[in-house]
């Protein structure tokens, strides 16, 4: 945001030509449902922050319909200007729809990104009744069965559903998203995956990764290290995981389970209850959210993710895998997509198959694993790039005002009529 102008390394991305500096930016403005804990606020600003990758002037600015979080904190002290509605979670609210319509018309933005359901519904419905500018939804969740949804949520998704053909365009950042949303009922010609990107050069294998783990969370030189990063929430089944690791340490008394992530501080009675019966006494690790991941993921023996639903894009595992550390994962959103040959994965629910998984890598020799990791960290240069998102991002946004412009030039589009 504050970083001088760079030409991106853009080998992934066709027809790209330098910014010129005298354009006039492009004003996007992005609505978030909240700006706390999770992979969409972080890949929103990943997004904002490496903005000088694009081909085209951006000049971002980001909307959370809740109040800021953490990763909210972390935007503003990088320079973000962020705005905030205030609402209440699980509380609609038809005045802050109208702040939202107002702080529209004060920013008049060339293009709204709304992330995640019920943001990018307010940002559709504070439209309504004008010729406001053009609406992109931003999907970061897969829907494999509505029923595993809460009840608020289903019905946002209805009326999304319905309302879909508004948008100028739907993002996913999962092709299994897509899939699933389109059986849904989301339906629109302008539908695309751009997947997440990745700052190698900070998530990247280190040195003295393994010594910064160890320093970190107390860990010995000989133990077997599983790491998870993500809140503590049914979605994620952490059940599963630490039932799992649980097997792998009767084989392995040297395993060790690390459970990072926000709600881990101080984790509900049922998980602590499934730690106590799994795992031998100390052989888990719990901690709160944590801004140090790249310090030490690469000194993590498997890195696990174990959710149940709900994934698209796991922002974690491309880091895991930047770093060139192992990965295991249920078959849940692209999960298996993402990691390829550089890990294993998992049905969903399964501690014997997820128990498994971990276990083929455990048996691996210390060489092997590092060929995993090096195949992982290839998959994230030549895929996943932060610089070849952003440009994917920008073209986007250009092919948007394109149509708009398109529009507003043909004769025989009705005046008023919407992209």
């Amino acid at each position: 945001m504050n970083a001088p102008p760079s030409i991106p390394d853009v080998r992934d991305v066709e027809d790209f030509v330098a910014a010129d500096p005298s354009a006039d930016p492009i004003a996007v403005l992005h609505v978030i449902t909240g700006v706390n804990v999770g992979g969409a606020e972080r890949m929103l600003f990943k997004l904002v922050d490496n903005e000088q990758a694009s081909s085209t002037p951006l000049r971002q600015d980001i909307v959370s319909l809740l109040p800021p979080g953490c990763v909210g904190r972390e935007m503003q002290a990088a320079g973000a200007r962020l705005h905030t509605l205030d609402m209440q979670a699980g509380i609609p609210s038809p005045s802050a729809l109208l702040r939202l319509r107002r702080l529209i018309d004060s920013l008049n933005p060339d293009i709204v990104v709304g992330w995640m359901h019920h943001a990018f519904l307010a940002a559709t419905l504070a439209g309504l009744g004008r010729d406001g500018p053009p609406v992109v939804w931003n999907v970061r969740h897969s829907l494999h069965d509505i029923k595993q949804e809460k009840p608020l949520t289903r019905v946002v998704l209805n009326l999304c559903a319905k309302l879909s053909g508004a948008p100028a365009a739907i993002v996913f950042n999962a092709a299994a998203a897509r899939t699933q949303y389109d059986e849904f009922g989301f339906h629109n010609p302008h539908m695309k995956v751009i997947e997440n990107g990745f700052d190698a050069d900070r998530f990247q294998p280190k040195p003295n990764a393994r010594t910064k783990l160890e320093e970190a969370f107390g860990l010995s030189s000989d133990a077997f290290v599983v790491a998870s990063v993500a809140r503590c929430h049914p979605m994620k089944d952490p059940k599963t995981l630490i039932e799992a690791v649980g097997k792998v340490a009767r084989n392995n008394p040297n395993t060790r389970l690390l459970l990072i992530g926000d709600g881990y501080e101080n984790p509900p009675a049922d998980i602590q209850e499934a730690i106590n019966a799994a795992l031998p006494r100390d052989a888990a690790i719990l901690s709160g959210h944590r801004s140090d991941l790249s310090d030490w993921m690469g000194g993590v023996d498997v890195f696990a993710l174990s959710s149940a639903w709900g994934e698209g894009f796991p922002n974690v595992l491309g880091e895991a895998l930047a770093c060139g550390t192992p990965c295991v994962a249920t078959d849940v959103g692209d999960s298996a997509a993402i990691i390829g040959a550089a890990g294993r994965i998992a049905q969903p629910g399964d501690p014997d198959a997820f128990a498994n998984a971990i276990s083929e890598i455990a048996a691996m020799s210390p060489a092997e694993r590092r060929t995993l990791g090096r195949i992982g960290r290839d998959r994230v240069l030549q895929e996943y790039a932060i610089d070849r998102v952003v440009e994917r991002y920008s073209e986007l946004y250009r092919d948007i005002l394109a149509r708009k412009d398109s529009r507003r030039k043909s004769p025989r589009v009705a005046a008023g009529a919407s992209v």
